[in-house]
């Protein structure tokens, strides 16, 4: 028996070769547990090790910001580093690295581009990170400035009112304007700051909506459901009337 293993070894197994796109990808078992985040992280560590710049995975999440935040579709590969160093547990990536998958187009990397001027990623020394309510949209995390209603969806193009008694509840009005809206709708606990709450909404794929003072001056210009009691004030907004 021992003659016959030392003169015939058992043939090694065969690897299975890597997807048109994906070669020099660090394998990963097949297992049917293995989700898009897994393949984000492969092909991170993989462009961290410099071992490639291309051909980043599918991620749908990734589409929807790039789609609510209006982000160049070229800007895909860059959401995929940046949410998979997150996944990594490593607090952004370098610059260069950024460059390398926009093949060596600097202005994403050093803060002159959309993603800085959309507010989608910080620049904090020498490192380029995702927002932190992005990564909260991305982790599937509850947001932190109010209550999701409804699905996902479009944003709008600018502020809109509502009318509403003073005490009917925000979560109802809510409800009641859910049938006209493209999106979820992202209702505000107490009164935060306009900008902050239209930006969470927006990561989301939500409309913000917050109760608004009845003598309210200038309206915000973000995309925002301004709910007021009094229907005068509505009307001295100019903004189009939602019900």
């Amino acid at each position: 028996w021992r003659d016959q293993v030392r003169h015939n070894p058992r043939p090694a197994p065969l690897e299975a070769s890597a997807p048109p796109g994906q070669a020099g990808l660090p394998s990963v078992r097949g297992d049917a547990r293995l989700t898009w985040r897994d393949e984000i992280v492969a092909w991170t560590r993989a462009v961290i090790a410099g071992a490639i710049e291309h051909n980043p995975p599918a991620a749908p999440a990734i589409d929807g910001v790039i789609a609510r935040f209006a982000l160049a579709r070229q800007l895909q590969p860059v959401l995929v580093l940046l949410y998979g160093a997150h996944l990594c547990g490593e607090r952004g990536v370098a610059p260069i690295d950024v460059a390398r998958v926009l093949d060596r187009q600097w202005d994403e990397a050093l803060g002159r581009g959309e993603l800085a001027q959309r507010g989608v990623a910080a620049y904090l020394g020498s490192r380029v990170l995702l927002s932190p309510i992005v990564l909260r949209a991305l982790d599937e995390l509850p947001p932190t400035l109010g209550e999701l209603v409804g699905e996902p969806g479009a944003p709008l193009a600018g502020p809109c009112v509502v009318v509403a008694s003073a005490a009917e509840p925000l979560a109802e009005v809510a409800e009641r304007c859910r049938a006209r809206l493209p999106a979820a709708i992202l209702v505000a606990h107490g009164e935060p700051d306009l900008a902050d709450l239209a930006f969470e909404a927006r990561a989301y794929g939500a409309i913000a909506l917050v109760r608004f003072p009845d003598a309210p001056g200038a309206p915000p210009a973000e995309p925002i459901i301004l709910v007021l009691d009094d229907a005068e004030a509505a009307d001295q907004l100019a903004l189009p009337r939602l019900a």
